[in-house]
């Protein structure tokens, strides 16, 4: 029987994440090829007094976490509600591995995040990212700037996707105000301005008259047109913000009940006003 052992670096790196970086530069890395021939050769009781004669230092803080949190499944404080686990066989799993409670793709036991991430795998994985990469740097297997770039790298495709939206968006506030014969023209193109960076906005708005005006009018045409995300995010807070100027009432109040015409005069001094429109 052959063992193989991990590199130095990945030893180095585990070790220093549990007992602190005075680990790396002791005698860790010609022990454990000392017990990794004993074990080749079947002497296994040789090969765990070789290691239990170590002596590595305590655990650091972030290593008692580690282990307490392992130690409590292994003692049998475990709460399947907490902790799901993947049947042995399940198709698409690793049998026996913890799975979350959303029944979502395996977040826990993975460097990357997986396709389309929900908001709490997206919290996993930077607390585990947080953990690992700051124990890499402590010990310097990796500088901050190398950190960084591993996140980045295991983040994919996620954190490029939400850059670029982000980026898109800013971009996008940096247009000129349009007409509006020329902004719907645009709405209404064979190539529309795209998601993210702009969002389809109702001159007059849906919910507060879905019962009073036809929804032909609401969306029709002359009522939907794409502006910059952004413009379009501060318009809506200001829909739902008080208004001196409108009797200390948020403008979706003040125009409850009015008729469409009148909305919609409305809804052009504000696009006026936040800069989508001439």
């Amino acid at each position: 029987m052959s063992f193989v052992r991990a590199s130095d670096q990945e030893v180095c790196n585990r070790a220093g994440v549990l007992h602190g970086p005075s680990v790396v530069g002791g005698p860790l890395i010609s022990v454990l090829e000392r017990a990794a021939r004993f074990l080749e050769r079947g002497q296994i009781d040789k090969a765990q007094i070789c290691i239990a004669q170590l002596q590595l230092p305590r655990l650091s803080a972030l290593g008692e976490t580690l282990v307490d949190a392992h130690q409590t499944i292994a003692l049998g404080d475990f709460d399947e509600e907490k902790h799901p686990q993947w049947p042995a066989g399940s198709p698409g799993s690793t049998g026996g591995e913890f799975r979350p409670r959303d029944g979502g793709p395996l977040a826990s036991s993975s460097d990357r995040l997986p396709p389309n991430p929900t908001p709490s795998q997206v919290n996993r994985f930077g607390r585990l990212q947080s953990m690992k990469l700051k124990a890499k740097v402590a010990i310097g297997a990796l500088s901050r700037g190398e950190a960084v770039a591993e996140l980045v790298a295991n983040a994919a495709p996620y954190i490029i996707d939400e850059a670029h939206a982000v980026y898109s968006r800013v971009m996008s506030h940096f247009d000129e105000p349009m007409t509006l014969d020329d902004l719907i023209a645009r709405t209404n193109s064979g190539k529309p301005p795209s998601w993210p960076a702009y969002k389809p906005h109702h001159i007059v708005e849906q919910t507060p008259n879905k019962e009073k005006i036809s929804s032909e009018l609401l969306q029709g045409r002359e009522n939907i047109v794409r502006i910059p995300y952004y413009i379009h995010r501060d318009i809506s807070d200001y829909y739902s913000r008080k208004d001196p100027d409108l009797g200390d009432v948020s403008p979706r109040d003040y125009l409850r009940g009015k008729a469409y015409k009148e909305q919609y005069e409305f809804g052009l001094k504000i696009l006026r006003k936040y800069g989508a429109l001439k």
